[in-house]
C-alpha cells in the first residue's frame, strides 16, 4: 500500500475531511496531492498528519502499529506452545500467518522467526528434508543481519543433519559458526551456549567424548549469563548426559530436574517428555531398570499425547531394552514392532537401534545376526561410530556363543577400529 493510499484510508477511518486533517498548518489541496501520490510530506508535515490521526508518525509512514513487533512475538510464543502440545496443523497455520504478516510489514527478523517455527513443525512431522529447507530459508532471510540472529536456525539445521546421518557436516557448521563469532567479536553468551549445547550432542554421537565434555564445560560456564529458558533447558539435558557418562548420577539428576522445571514453565509438554526419555536412558545405563521403566513409560505417554512419532519411537526402543534386560522378551518384541512402525521414515539411528534390539531378543542365532547386521548397515549410514562399535561388540558376543570364533574375533576387531577411528 502506498503512503498516499494509507493516509487516505486512515483519514476516512478517522472520519476527517482533507481540510480537517490539514488545519491549521496545511491546506486541503496539500493533503490531496499527498493522497494522490504526487508528493511526499516532510517530517514536520508527517508528524502533523499523524498527530491529527492520533497515531505514531512511523505508524503512518510504514503502516506498522507501534506494538506490532510485540504482538507478533506473542503470537510466535503461542504457536510454539501449540507445537509443543502436539497440535502441528494449528501450529503450521499460526506460523504461516505470522510469516505472511511479518513480510507484509517488512519485519525481517519476525519473518525469519516464523520460518524457523515452520521448520520445527516440519521436523515434528519427521519431514527432515522440508525442515532443513525451512531452516535454510530462515537463514537466507537473515543474510544481511548479524550472525547472532541465525544461531537457533543453524543449530536446528545441524540437529536435522545429524538425524539424517550427516553428523560430521553438522559439527563442521557449528564449529564454523563458533569461529565466525570469535572472528567478528560477537561472543554473545546465549549464542555460544546454544552452539556448545548442540556440539555436546553431535560430539557424543560420533564418540568424541573429550570434545563433548569440553563443550559441556563451556556451556556451564556461560549459563549464569544467559536468561533464555529454552536454551538453558536444552543445555541441562545435554550436560546431564556427560555427567552420566562420568558416573556423576546426582549431578545428572540435578540437570534433568532443572531442565524439566524450565520446560514446564514454558508450557512445552513435548520437551518434558524429552527429559523423561533422557532420564530413562541414563537410569537404564546404570541398571536401575525399575526407575528407568517409570521414566520411559512417562516419555512414551508424553510423545504419544503430542503426536511426536520419532521421539515416541526413541522412547519405545529404550523401554524395549529395559524389558529385554528384565527378561520380558515377548513384551520387548511387541514394543520394537511398534517402534519400527513409528520410525519407518524417520531417523536412521532410531531404526537401527530397533533392529539391534530385535536381534538381541531373538533365540534363533541366525535371525539375531540378521538384526544386528541390519543395524550395522544403518549405523554406518548415519555415521554413529559409538553405536556402530557397540553393535559390532554385540555381534561378536553372538558369534562367539555359536562357536564361530573367527568371525567373532573379526567383529571385535572392527569394533575396536571403529572407536579408534572416531
Amino acid at each position: 500500500m502506498s503512503f498516499g493510499t494509507r493516509l487516505r484510508t486512515m483519514r476516512v477511518e478517522a472520519g476527517l475531511t482533507q481540510k480537517e486533517l490539514a488545519d491549521p498548518t496545511y491546506t486541503a489541496a496539500y493533503v490531496s496531492t499527498i493522497e494522490a501520490g504526487k508528493r511526499q510530506p516532510s517530517r514536520k508535515a508527517l508528524e502533523h498528519l499523524a498527530g491529527k490521526l492520533g497515531v505514531d508518525a512511523d505508524h503512518l509512514l510504514t503502516g506498522r502499529r507501534p506494538d506490532l513487533a510485540v504482538q507478533l512475538e506473542d503470537r510466535y510464543i503461542e504457536a510454539r506452545r501449540l507445537l509443543a502440545s502436539g497440535q502441528t496443523d494449528k501450529a503450521e497455520t499460526a506460523f504461516t500467518g505470522l510469516r505472511r504478516e511479518a513480510k507484509r510489514y517488512d519485519l525481517v527478523l519476525a519473518e525469519a522467526k516464523a520460518e524457523f517455527g515452520r521448520g520445527l513443525t516440519a521436523e515434528a512431522r519427521l519431514d527432515l528434508e522440508e525442515a532443513i529447507a525451512r531452516y535454510n530459508s530462515a537463514l537466507e532471510l537473515l543474510a544481511n543481519e548479524s550472525p547472532l540472529a541465525g544461531i537457533d536456525a543453524l543449530a536446528a539445521k545441524a540437529r536435522c543433519l545429524q538425524m539424517t546421518g550427516e553428523v560430521r557436516y553438522a559439527i563442521h557448521l557449528l564449529e564454523q559458526m563458533l569461529a565466525v563469532l570469535r572472528w567478528e567479536g560477537l561472543e554473545d553468551p546465549g549464542a555460544l551456549l546454544r552452539l556448545h549445547t548442540s556440539l555436546v550432542a553431535a560430539y557424543f554421537h560420533v564418540g568424541l567424548f573429550r570434545e563433548a565434555n569440553d563443550s559441556a564445560e563451556k556451556a556451564l560456564a556461560l549459563a549464569p549469563e544467559v536468561s533464555d529458558p529454552e536454551r538453558l533447558a536444552n543445555m541441562h539435558i545435554n550436560v546431564a548426559r556427560i555427567s552420566l557418562q562420568q558416573n556423576h548420577l546426582a549431578e545428572a539428576e540435578r540437570h534433568y530436574t532443572l531442565a524439566e522445571e524450565l520446560f514446564r514453565v514454558l508450557g512445552y509438554n513435548l520437551d518434558v517428555g524429552r527429559v523423561h526419555l533422557a532420564r530413562g536412558f541414563g537410569l537404564r545405563s546404570l541398571d536401575r531398570l525399575d526407575d528407568a521403566r517409570k521414566h520411559l513409560t512417562s516419555a512414551v505417554d508424553a510423545f504419544r499425547e503430542t503426536g511426536n512419532a520419532i521421539n515416541e519411537a526413541r522412547a519405545t526402543n529404550e523401554l524395549a531394552r529395559v524389558e529385554r534386560m528384565s527378561g520380558q522378551v515377548a513384551e520387548a518384541k511387541l514394543l520394537l514392532r511398534r517402534s519400527l512402525t513409528l520410525s519407518e521414515n524417520g531417523e536412521l539411528d532410531v531404526i537401527a537401534i530397533a533392529h539391534r534390539e530385535a536381534g538381541l531378543c531373538e533365540t534363533d542365532v541366525k535371525e539375531g545376526e540378521k538384526g544386528l547386521r541390519r543395524a550395522i548397515d544403518l549405523f554406518e549410514q548415519s555415521g554413529n561410530s559409538h553405536e556402530l562399535a557397540t553393535t559390532y561388540r554385540e555381534l561378536g558376543d553372538l558369534l562367539r556363543e555359536r562357536k564361530d570364533l573367527q568371525d567373532a574375533c573379526e567383529a571385535y576387531r572392527v569394533a575396536a577400529l571403529t572407536l579408534e577411528a572416531a
